[in-house]
C-alpha cells in the first residue's frame, strides 16, 4: 500500500515521502494517528500544493532536534546500583531508566527513541547509549554505571 508520510517516523521516511508499507501498518497504525494519508490523485495533489509548508516545518523539527542533540551531549549521565558479590546487576537496567534519568536532568524524550546496544544493561561499566532525536539526529550519550554503596 502506498502512502505520504505526513509526520517523519524513524526507520520510514520523513514527511511528505510518498512510501509503500504494509496495509495493516498503514490502516492500523499511521492514518489513524495522523502519522500518513493514503497515496491517492487527490491527497498527491495536496501534497504537491503544501510541498513548502511540509519542508519548512520540517526544518524547525529538525533544527529543534539538532538542539536537543547538543543539550543531550552534554550531560554526563551514571546510575549507583545494587549488586551481588561477583558485580552483578540485580535485575537490569532498560530504556524506561535512561528515560527517567534523561527526566531527571530536564530532558523529556520518548522510551522508544532510547536505544540499548543489547537491549539492556545488565554489567557494570561505561555503556553507549542513543537517543533518537529525528530521523536524522541521534544523540549519543555514555552511561555509567556504579556500584551503590
Amino acid at each position: 500500500m502506498k502512502i505520504i508520510l505526513v509526520e517523519s517516523v524513524n526507520h520510514l521516511g520523513r514527511s511528505g515521502e510518498v512510501v509503500a508499507v504494509k496495509a495493516g501498518y498503514a490502516r492500523n497504525y499511521l492514518i489513524p494517528n495522523n502519522l500518513a494519508m493514503l497515496a491517492d490523485a487527490n491527497n498527491m495533489a495536496v501534497l504537491e500544493s503544501r510541498k513548502a509548508e511540509i519542508d519548512a516545518r520540517e526544518k524547525e523539527n529538525k533544527d529543534a532536534a539538532v538542539k536537543l542533540q547538543a543539550v543531550i551531549e552534554a550531560l554526563s549521565l551514571s546510575i549507583k546500583v545494587e549488586t551481588n558479590e561477583e558485580n552483578q546487576l540485580f535485575g537490569s537496567l532498560g530504556v524506561n531508566d535512561v528515560a527517567k534519568l534523561l527526566a531527571a536532568e530536564g530532558v523529556t524524550v520518548n522510551k522508544r527513541d532510547v536505544i540499548l546496544p543489547q537491549g539492556q544493561i545488565l554489567a557494570l561499566g561505561e555503556h553507549p547509549v542513543e537517543i533518537i532525536c529525528h530521523v536524522d539526529v541521534v544523540a549519543k550519550i555514555t552511561l555509567n554505571v556504579t556500584k551503590q554503596g
